[in-house]
């Protein structure tokens, strides 16, 4: 099955497109527009990765397994991943790049 995955850069422009051969393992995730911060889960590694402006990695954070899903939450100010694997989400504060807590789904 080929797929096509999409690399935007931070204003939402497209910058160029792909074809892959299975569904891509990385999601994406404006965290701060102000900081000019990215993250991506990478479903394979078990991490959340932290990019910044220049998309360099950072930092990384070890979250549960296969983090399949990815969300910030404006309210808490939160990264959330959902770990299909582990069945968990594990909830990362992007000031300090560190799990605050793991919530079990089962």
């Amino acid at each position: 099955m080929i797929n096509t995955k999409y690399i935007f850069n931070f204003n939402c422009e497209l910058l160029f497109t792909q074809q892959v051969f299975a569904m891509p393992i990385t999601t994406f995730v404006q965290v701060d527009t102000g900081s000019k911060s990215l993250s991506f889960a990478d479903a394979d590694a078990g991490k959340l990765f932290i990019l910044n402006q220049y998309l360099k990695i950072i930092d990384s954070v070890k979250t549960g397994t296969n983090p399949d899903a990815i969300m910030f939450e404006p309210f808490t100010k939160m990264i959330i991943t959902c770990n299909g694997s582990s069945k968990d989400l594990s909830v990362i504060d992007p000031q300090t790049n560190k799990v605050k807590a793991t919530i079990a789904l089962t």
